[in-house]
C-alpha cells in the first residue's frame, strides 16, 4: 500500500499557499506585491541578481516585496506531506543571491501548505507560525533588524551601576540576552 503524499507542489501552491497569502494581504497576482517564480542568478554573470529570465539557475517560489519592488521574504515552498524545513537550505541560498544584489537580507518562510516555519536566516532558528506575516508586519521587522543596537557594547549609567562587580553583572546579562 503506498502512502499518502498529498497535492504536488504546484497545487499546494495554487490550494493552500495561495490562499494564505491573501489572508495576509498578500495579493499574489500583483507583481508588485507578490514575485512568483522569481528568477534568480548567480555568481559574477549575474548584474542585477534578478528578473533576466535568459540566464537564471534557479527559481524561487515566492518573493514578497516591499514598497520598493526589494525582496523583504522569500517562501520556499514543498509538495504538501513533505516537511517544510525541507526546503531550508536551498532558501538560504536565494536568500543569499537576494542580500547580494540588495544589501539587505530577506526573512525566510518554508511551507508546505500546512505548516508555516518563519527563519530569520543569519539571526534566529526557524520557529513555526500561525500564518504568513503581512507587508507592515515584515518593513516594521526588517527596520528593526537593521536598527538594533548591540547591548553589549553598551557601558551601563554610573549612577546606577557604579561598583565593578555591578558592571561585570551588566555586562555578563547583556551577553547572555544576544
Amino acid at each position: 500500500m503506498m502512502a499518502y503524499n498529498g497535492r504536488d507542489e504546484a497545487t499546494t501552491r495554487k490550494e493552500l499557499i495561495d490562499h494564505q497569502l491573501r489572508l495576509a494581504g498578500w495579493d499574489v497576482a500583483n507583481p508588485s506585491m507578490v514575485e512568483i517564480e522569481l528568477g534568480l542568478k548567480y555568481g559574477a554573470a549575474a548584474s542585477d541578481g534578478i528578473r533576466d529570465r535568459s540566464k537564471e539557475s534557479e527559481f524561487l517560489d515566492y518573493a514578497l516585496l516591499d514598497s520598493t519592488a526589494i525582496p523583504l521574504a522569500v517562501v520556499e515552498a514543498k509538495r504538501e506531506g513533505r516537511d517544510a524545513l525541507a526546503g531550508k537550505r536551498q532558501a538560504e541560498d536565494y536568500a543569499q543571491g537576494i542580500q547580494q544584489v540588495h544589501k539587505r537580507t530577506p526573512f525566510i518562510f518554508l511551507t508546505n501548505g500546512h505548516e508555516i516555519w518563519f527563519y530569520e536566516w543569519g539571526y534566529a532558528p526557524p520557529r513555526k507560525v500561525s500564518g504568513f506575516f503581512n507587508r507592515n508586519d515584515l518593513e516594521r521587522l526588517r527596520f528593526q533588524r537593521e536598527n538594533r543596537t548591540v547591548i553589549s557594547n553598551q557601558v551601563p549609567k554610573r549612577s546606577i551601576v557604579d561598583r565593578p562587580y555591578q558592571i561585570e553583572a551588566v555586562k555578563r546579562v547583556a551577553e547572555g540576552l544576544e
